[in-house]
């Protein structure tokens, strides 16, 4: 099936994740989503020795882009929810929290067409336009 994964418990050791993007390579996987949780540095430079393109979230630090293609984040939780919280409280509860995405890509890795299409596949799917369940 696709899309491959591998399944690996939150408090994975690096053994663990390691063995994971291990049985994803050997099935000829070019490129890996590390999961919050799954972000390690380590694995991230392994990744880039044996030429895998890593996703993950945030932003890489700026000595480790290498084989990063995409960083995706959620935004700022924190400053999100402490200029919401108090309007919403104020307001008898009533609301909602929007949290705006952010992509950073590496253009070594990610063409600018294919980053923009990324860009407006995400709006249509915060949007509700596409299904991702397919339903």
């Amino acid at each position: 099936g696709y899309p491959l994964y591998e399944e690996v418990p939150a408090n994975a050791d690096f053994a663990t994740l390691q063995n994971a993007a291990r049985a994803l390579v050997e099935s000829a996987v070019e490129t890996i989503f590390l999961a919050p949780g799954a972000n390690n540095p380590d694995l991230a430079a392994q990744l880039n020795e044996q030429g895998v393109l890593v996703i993950g979230p945030g932003v890489p630090a700026a000595n480790e882009t290498g084989n990063w293609a995409l960083g995706i984040s959620a935004g700022d939780l924190e400053a999100t929810l402490n200029s919401t919280v108090p309007a919403v409280l104020s307001n008898g509860g009533q609301g909602h929290i929007l949290l705006e995405p952010s992509v950073w890509h590496n253009p070594d890795k990610i063409s600018d067409g294919r980053y923009e299409r990324g860009l407006q596949i995400i709006e249509d799917l915060s949007r509700g336009i596409v299904d991702p369940l397919g339903d």
